[in-house]
């Protein structure tokens, strides 16, 4: 009886009100089970897999264990099992129990004030300033948290980064005001363009053409430079003979511009070597010269000096005059002939306000205003001391951070709603991972982003929007886990056909297939299982589809139903295998985690690698090979069913091409899940996912809520997230609606206070 106690005080501590009753009819049934199977393991002395069944738990813990038994994942194999009636007794009972309990009270959490990723920072500098610069790509990684690396409480700020930050906001406000600095004009000049004063017969030496100077004289241009300023003269010349013998006088030589020595240097060489000058002159035609100083005296009959130069090029100094760029008009507000106060408070205070996602303060501005007046009564002009104010508002943690400030709690929970700018911010950030464009400013202003029609009406304008891949991008990739594609090795001898090239295209692919799924407005259950994909030629090649010719990605109907969906996509296959072959517990493992959202627990520790000598390789199968590695019990528990689902993937290849063998064995891709659900092919598997739509509708709503809210989940979510998930099941599953209640949602636009 001590036992049930434990777990009623537990449903009791969740919310529940229930007491303990000998006649209770959940109690009656679940007792005997727990005392029979359960905690001869799970108990105070003895807590496998961490798990003591008499202390304290949550509902979440409950509900792990009714999904594990419901699942036959437990008791282990090896253990006395109940039989089928006693276990959906068992299951029946304690889930009727736990539906009954009221959820946890609202609670919407609170967000840590986030620094703005580097994505977050790149896309940020585009929308705010106009211009095509990402700075951030020098900034140290971010750190990710709960899977996804825009989680507030692992966004740190180091010292290193305020510097990136710091130099980082010079540039931007540079090419803003000015656009990038002209590249100064390169002319070049070979050997048979070079007019000799002597003698200079052109001659070849490998596959270059060179004047060779054997007496005093020059080889030069005419060249016409353009405007005043700086000019390089560079030239490929040799010296000859190499002089080994230090008595030997090395091959002097200088530079002249209309007969005015500018430099003098040696030549030491007798290969083609690169020499520099630089000198200032004014605008015109030039006459360019490389002389040769020293040729050998004319009785001198062996080893004589000579000079070979095989081109000159002239690199002409800049444009002063450059024209500015759209970014300036856009941030420049007002007469470009005003120089006054007031037109710099004016484009000051929009910059800003911009900047900060929210109305500015008078203070703000005032202090601002203090750098503009401070460095326009030092000599500054207009542009430089107004770019000194733009420098400050990009190194402000307003801009810098997502600053919700906390106020007065308006609920008894301790909660407050956040405003229309806050919520615009978060809209955003979430869809674009980005600043909000005009249009959510502007309903901001009017306070009318918590109206809940206008707020699915802005979700769904944006998902439209073509700034809607940063959700594929940003919250798609790291969901499927296809950031690591870029570092991951396959061996380009087990698979000859993989490159760098294929890698851009399998990311290409579920990035296409994603964004059809947003854009298309289709069912989540796309993602386990779809009737088209999109390929190019190389893809189609390694997929086995034929007719599809040239780079071109293309949308393609799937024939073989083993394809489709993102779990059989090669993007996915690849990031899951090792560099040799393929990991069904990676594969499995993935699965689990990502589409069933319940993640298998750590190994236990001293867990030997699995052996992969030619000889182990050879003398069975890798599903046998697993088979005896996984004989302790305490593995065979988590991987019975991860490597079951991993093996259901084995068809494919470690780059995703389909197989029928594996070396010399062929491929078993069958399997039975621990709920008795049975399967021979990928495409069977996939039907089994398919079929546990509520699994996977939970677990894509928590990575989505997880991304959009920058925090991980609690208990506290848990009423929203079944509201959410009620709401999609009505609505066909559909992907965007998941995004539309997301924003709509307490957690989304309400904030506690910090206690």
């Amino acid at each position: 009886m001590r036992q049930w106690g434990v777990l009623i005080a537990l449903l009791v501590e969740a919310g529940a009100s229930l007491g303990w009753a000998e006649q209770d009819p959940v109690a009656s049934a679940a007792r005997p089970f727990l005392e029979q199977h359960c905690l001869r393991c799970h108990n105070e002395k003895k807590d496998s897999g961490g798990l003591n069944l008499t202390a304290r738990h949550d509902v979440e813990t409950w509900e792990a264990v009714l999904r594990r038994v419901e699942l036959k994942e437990m008791p282990p194999k090896k253990q006395p099992q109940p039989s089928d009636a006693q276990r959906r007794e068992f299951v029946s009972s304690l889930r009727s129990a736990l539906k009954k309990l009221p959820l946890p009270a609202g609670n919407p959490g609170r967000v840590t004030m986030r620094r703005l990723n580097r994505v977050e920072y790149n896309n940020t500098i585009r929308d705010l300033c106009g211009i095509s610069f990402t700075p951030a790509d020098d900034f140290p990684s971010d750190d990710v948290g709960h899977g996804f690396d825009n989680i507030g409480d692992v966004l740190s700020l180091p010292p290193i980064l305020m510097e990136k930050y710091l130099a980082a906001s010079e540039k931007v406000v540079d090419l803003m005001l000015n656009g990038e600095a002209p590249k100064p004009v390169t002319r070049r000049y070979e050997a048979k363009d070079l007019q000799p004063t002597a003698k200079a017969e052109i001659k070849q030496r490998g596959n270059r053409s060179y004047r060779h100077l054997e007496t005093a004289g020059a080889v030069y241009i005419d060249h016409n430079v353009p405007q005043d300023g700086e000019i390089v003269i560079r030239a490929t010349a040799f010296g000859a003979p190499f002089p080994g013998d230090r008595r030997i006088e090395p091959v002097r030589y200088a530079f002249e511009i209309d007969g005015k020595r500018i430099t003098e240097a040696r030549l030491p060489t007798n290969t083609f070597t690169g020499i520099e000058a630089k000198t200032k002159v004014t605008a015109g035609t030039r006459r360019i010269a490389l002389v040769f100083l020293n040729p050998s005296p004319a009785e001198e009959k062996k080893e004589r000096r000579t000079l070979g130069v095989a081109a000159i090029e002239v690199v002409n100094p800049p444009d002063p005059n450059r024209s500015k760029p759209e970014s300036y008009s856009r941030v420049m507000l007002g007469d470009p002939k005003d120089a006054s106060r007031n037109r710099a408070r004016t484009i000051v205070a929009n910059f800003a306000r911009r900047a900060y996602r929210r109305p500015i303060r008078e203070d703000e501005i005032s202090r601002l205003m203090t750098i503009f007046e401070g460095a326009h009564s030092n000599g500054e002009s207009f542009d430089s001391a107004v770019g000194l104010c733009l420098q400050a508002v990009l190194v402000s943690p307003y801009f810098l951070f997502r600053v919700e400030p906390d106020r007065s709690p308006d609920r008894a929970d301790g909660s407050y709603a956040l405003n229309s700018w806050e919520i615009a911010s978060r809209l955003s950030y979430f869809l674009w991972s980005s600043m909000p464009d005009e249009e959510l400013f502007q309903l901001a202003e009017q306070g009318k982003l918590r109206d809940p029609a206008i707020l699915e009406e802005q979700a769904r304008r944006m998902l439209r929007d073509p700034k809607a891949s940063a959700l594929v991008q940003n919250f798609g990739m790291q969901w499927l886990n296809l950031r690591n594609l870029a570092i991951v090795q396959p061996s380009r001898k087990e698979y000859p056909i993989w490159d760098e090239v294929l890698r851009v295209w399998m990311r290409i692919e579920t990035e296409m297939f994603l964004e059809s799924i947003i854009k298309e407005d289709r069912s989540i259950l796309d993602l386990l299982d779809a009737d088209y994909t999109f390929v190019n030629e190389r893809l189609a090649r390694l997929y086995g589809i034929p007719d599809v010719r040239g780079p071109e990605f293309r949308r393609v109907k799937l024939a073989d139903r083993n394809r489709g969906g993102v779990l059989t996509q090669a993007s996915v296959l690849t990031v899951t295998s090792n560099p040799t072959r393929t990991s069904p517990v990676k594969r499995g493992k993935w699965v689990l985690e990502n589409i069933l959202g319940v993640p298998p627990p750590p190994p236990p520790p001293n867990v030997p690698e699995l052996k992969e000598d030619r000889e182990s390789v050879k003398s069975a199968s890798l599903r046998e090979r697993m088979q005896q590695h996984r004989a302790d019990p305490n593995c065979a528990t988590c991987h019975e069913r991860m490597d079951t689902i991993g093996f259901g993937l084995e068809n494919f290849d470690g780059v995703g091409g389909w197989r029928e063998t594996d070396g010399e064995f062929k491929i078993d891709a069958s399997g039975t899940l621990p709920d008795g659900s049975s399967f021979r092919t990928p495409a069977e598997l996939k039907a089994i996912l398919k079929r546990d739509v509520p699994s996977f509708r939970r677990c894509l709503i928590e990575k989505l809520l997880t991304y959009a809210l920058g925090r991980g989940i609690d208990r506290h979510d848990r009423n929203e997230i079944e509201r959410i998930s009620q709401v999609v099941a009505a609505d066909g599953d559909r992907l965007n609606r998941i995004v539309v209640e997301i924003v709509k949602s307490e957690a989304f636009l309400r904030r506690m206070v910090q206690k």
